[in-house]
């Protein structure tokens, strides 16, 4: 698809600098350097579109002073990365723009990504139907302050691993409309940690992290697996904590590991977690069901800290390339991924992947994903194969949490599965069965570019931008499709 421009205002040969990174400099005290510690997730945005940067064969950085006519040949953006947690909306920037990126951007008519590559966000939205979106109000605001800018007609790009499933492909706001992009960071990640330790000697005890498992791994090792499942989890999200109370008489025959850390590193105590339980179940339908998960707490609490013996350093990277947890999957035939969830947005037609769905796939296993309510859409459509005959399939993720109809219940249905998957599943077979989907679904993700995929996608976009003013029923078909 050729050339994207990524515009800045200022590139240097290995850096830039965005519209937010000239506010920070300038507003930091002389004698303070812009760290990790103290930057928000400034220096984290900044490590990923470097990364990008030196994708040339994909991208191409301009400062704002040196667009020139060549470059309005290829599809432009205007890069804003967001240094601070849900702070995509904030109107500090527009107010910096200088008058030369303003007289740009409105003679151009140049999109604007407002980006968060690790990270999600979903306030720019509400849903008043499912797979139909309209603006928050801070969206409103934003789009106002814009507009008293000039800048009337220049779309918005929502940059980050959220990705809403609306019928359009977009929703609009004054005159302007606003798209999202996912960032394909973490699936980069994947490929790179296959890329750089495959074929590599990683015997040495300090370098067993290293090690991803293949599927020869896991079919030599079935006569010895004695778990059903792993599920790895660290800080205590609310459906975290339903799952597990859902999962309580399945602790002896799983591996389940939840270091309740919040913040990250800093382990709740027992009384807290028992609250915090409560407090999550309270809002539900108060059926027989959701009594019976109350009755799981104490069982549960007993039983913390659900933690495994890790290597020196692993626990900070508790998530990622991990001896101990790769100890554990050798020992299950399915890993349950409970992934990131924005709570209040649960009931929401979006999807949320991170590196968490990508572990078991470069491990080489069979895998179902608990979160939001189009994470197997979205996946599907990126090429991924699901294993919905054996562990959860779409329709099971869908629905309610708790239902008065207990075959309408997700937490019910996670329930079902480990009875079906003991009662039949714990053999060799299943593996057997499962071995064309494993290695396809490890296939595409160590061998598919996904910078270029990212590139792609923001084309599409950036053309649907650009037509949009001809038509007013035109819709954006395939986003996330090859």
């Amino acid at each position: 698809m050729g050339i994207l421009n990524i515009l800045v205002e200022e590139v240097s040969r290995d850096s830039f600098k965005c519209i937010n990174a000239v506010i920070l400099e300038k507003l930091k005290p002389a004698h303070v350097q812009l760290t990790k510690e103290n930057s928000g997730w400034h220096a984290n945005n900044m490590e990923t579109w470097k990364r990008m940067q030196n994708e040339s064969e994909h991208f191409k950085f301009i400062g704002v002073n040196d667009f020139t006519e060549e470059d309005k040949q290829n599809p432009t953006v205007y890069l804003v990365t967001i240094p601070f947690i849900n702070d995509h909306l904030n109107t500090t920037w527009v107010r910096w723009l200088p008058e030369t990126t303003l007289n740009l951007l409105r003679d151009n008519n140049i999109p604007i990504v407002l980006s968060q590559p690790h990270e999600y966000f979903l306030n720019h939205l509400q849903q008043f139907s499912y797979q139909h979106f309209y603006p928050s109000d801070e969206m409103s605001q934003l789009s106002a302050v814009l507009d008293q800018k000039g800048l009337n007609h220049n779309d918005i790009i929502i940059h980050g691993i959220s990705a809403t499933s609306s019928k359009p492909g977009f929703f609009e706001v004054g005159s302007r409309r606003i798209y999202e992009a996912y960032s394909y960071d973490y699936f980069s990640n994947g490929k790179r940690f296959f890329d750089d330790w495959s074929g590599h000697d990683l015997s040495h005890p300090t370098m067993a992290r290293y090690q991803f498992l293949t599927i020869e791994d896991h079919i030599n090792l079935g006569s010895s697996k004695d778990k059903t499942s792993v599920c790895f989890n660290r800080q205590p999200r609310d459906l975290r904590c339903l799952l597990l109370l859902c999962c309580e008489a399945e602790m002896d025959t799983s591996v389940f590991t939840f270091l309740a850390e919040e913040p990250i590193n800093f382990p709740m105590s027992k009384e807290e977690l028992q609250q915090r339980f409560h407090d999550i179940l309270n809002p539900l339908p108060q059926t027989d069901y959701v009594e019976k998960l109350r009755q799981n707490i104490t069982p549960l609490i007993n039983r913390m800290p659900l933690e495994l013996e890790e290597l020196e350093g692993e626990r900070i990277d508790h998530m990622n390339s991990n001896y101990a947890l790769n100890q554990e999957r050798k020992r299950a035939w399915f890993e349950m991924v409970t992934e990131t969830h924005e709570w209040p947005k649960r009931d929401y037609a979006v999807s949320i992947i991170t590196e968490k769905t990508l572990w078991p796939i470069i491990h080489n296993m069979p895998f179902c994903v608990q979160g939001h309510k189009e994470n197997y859409e979205f996946l599907k459509e990126l090429g991924f194969k699901l294993f919905e005959n054996t562990l959860l399939n779409q329709e099971a993720t869908k629905r309610d949490l708790v239902n008065e109809n207990l075959d309408k219940s997700l937490l019910y249905s996670t329930e079902q599965m480990y009875e079906r998957f003991n009662a039949w599943n714990t053999n060799i077979t299943f593996l057997e069965q499962c071995e064309s989907d494993i290695r396809h679904n490890f296939n595409l993700l160590v061998k598919t570019d996904w910078r270029a995929k990212e590139k792609n996608d923001f084309i599409k976009i950036c053309n649907h931008s650009k037509e949009a003013g001809t038509s007013f029923d035109l819709y954006l078909e395939n986003k996330f499709k090859f």
